[in-house]
């Protein structure tokens, strides 16, 4: 049965209805289940399509990431300790608040502009030397003997064989530093 609104008099009257079905209480008037089902699916479609685009736009910025953090002009270091080294950086960002870009360069080191959320760390393997520039923050948190350390004594046992060893001993007590100022 169908209601229908006498308009001269606003009065209600029954009348019957051509299907004879009643609105579905369950998905409401003008839609149907079938409807719906489009409609979460176009929602899940589109759902899924964003969540992959972040996902590939999460890749494409690790990739050009690691490509900021570590650059070496020699061509000494892998791509698996290039990737290795970005990945520990990353890391101790999201942990720490600060990153490690490291430079080695063919020629001599260079200064850059300061960061506040990146350690600099420039090597220069054929004239064993080292500059790092700290974020002034981590520089006042960090003792005056660790800093000497690292930029003026930790190399001087790598340079002959194994520099980029000293790179990943320079990291490990960096990390070490940090964790203790942590606590």
């Amino acid at each position: 049965m169908k209601n229908e609104r006498d308009s001269s008099k606003g009065e209600i009257k029954q009348g019957s209805a051509t299907s004879g079905k009643k609105p579905s209480l369950v998905t409401g008037p003008g839609f149907s289940a079938r409807s719906s089902a489009g409609i979460l699916v176009i929602i899940l479609l589109l759902s899924g399509m964003g969540y992959l685009y972040w996902k590939s736009s999460q890749r494409f910025t690790d990739s050009v990431l690691s490509r900021y953090l570590v650059m070496d002009e020699t061509g000494t270091l892998t791509d698996v300790q290039k990737k290795d080294i970005s990945s520990f950086s990353s890391d101790m960002l999201a942990r720490h608040g600060f990153g490690l870009m490291l430079r080695v360069f063919e020629d001599h080191a260079a200064v850059p502009d300061p960061d506040t959320r990146m350690i600099f760390m420039g090597l220069s393997p054929d004239h064993e030397q080292v500059i790092i520039v700290w974020p002034p923050v981590l520089k006042r948190a960090i003792t005056p003997e660790v800093i000497h350390y690292l930029e003026q004594e930790h190399f001087l046992q790598y340079w002959e064989d194994d520099w980029p060893a000293g790179v990943v001993a320079a990291m490990d007590r960096l990390l070490e530093e940090l964790n203790k100022i942590e606590q």
